[in-house]
């Protein structure tokens, strides 16, 4: 049987990495689909994705604050949903509370990132295997010998890539935009300040190339390094960008 794990941001691909690792521990045949390249990049809208879907028995979005500020885990979700039975569909939440889905994703049932939730999800893949599904005494004695692992990677996911607060995230998604709306230099102030430039979308509007940039910048713990370099380019900002990257400070600390 086939799993299609989606996911965006650099949170949710580790956790999605460990949970593929989970998966194919638990039930060997069990195969699982999940990309290496974030689908912000969109290019895995094309006959791949499509081809992928089209034998998927069950798909798990892992969703965290950083991808809930991005367009396409909501563009894969409703993918998921046209390709798969709605029940076989479901949020994996590692940091993000259910009341907080909206669109395509809040119309799946979605399983936080526990203990019990995770062994309820395993559950639920183990039903769709028909043939290929373990007894439910042998299926818990493999969750057991195996969630500790999972959990570990969510455990440092969550302490070593703390979630961006909304209210800050809106507040510079409200001056940067406006102050500087080039996109090549917006790729400049990632490039000084060390961010993964190829972790973001460069081929859309600047407004959106910002969203992205200062989810990457905050999840590498560079936000704070991103905001100096835009502050020492146009010193003219400086007030109204210093109280914010005093705010940012707990992101921009390795």
């Amino acid at each position: 049987m086939k799993v299609f794990l989606s996911w965006s941001g650099t949170k949710a691909r580790l956790v999605a990495a460990a949970m593929k690792v989970f998966l194919q521990d638990v039930n060997q045949r069990t195969i699982v689909w999940f990309s290496d390249s974030d689908i912000a990049a969109g290019e895995r809208w094309g006959l791949q994705l499509a081809t992928e879907l089209e034998d998927t028995h069950y798909g798990i979005i892992c969703v965290t604050q950083e991808s809930l500020q991005n367009p396409w885990p909501l563009f894969e979700a409703g993918a998921l949903a046209k390709s798969v039975t709605g029940s076989r569909v479901c949020p994996y939440l590692i940091d993000v509370r259910a009341d907080q889905l909206s669109g395509p994703l809040a119309q799946f049932q979605a399983k936080r990132a526990t203990k019990a939730e995770t062994w309820e999800l395993l559950q639920a893949v183990n039903v769709v295997m028909d043939s290929d599904n373990l007894p439910e005494v042998r299926l818990q004695r493999y969750f057991d010998t195996f969630w500790p692992g999972l959990e570990r990677t969510i455990s440092e996911v969550n302490i070593e890539r703390q979630a961006l607060p909304p209210e800050i995230a809106a507040e510079l998604m409200q001056i940067l935009p406006s102050r500087f709306y080039k996109v090549q230099e917006l790729e400049m102030f990632a490039l000084e300040t060390g961010v993964p430039i190829w972790e973001v979308n460069l081929n859309q509007a600047a407004l959106y190339v910002w969203r992205e940039l200062i989810q990457v910048a905050a999840s590498e713990k560079k936000l704070g390094d991103l905001l100096d370099r835009v502050i020492d380019r146009a010193p003219a900002y400086a007030a109204s960008l210093s109280d914010l990257r005093e705010r940012v400070r707990p992101w921009s600390q390795s």
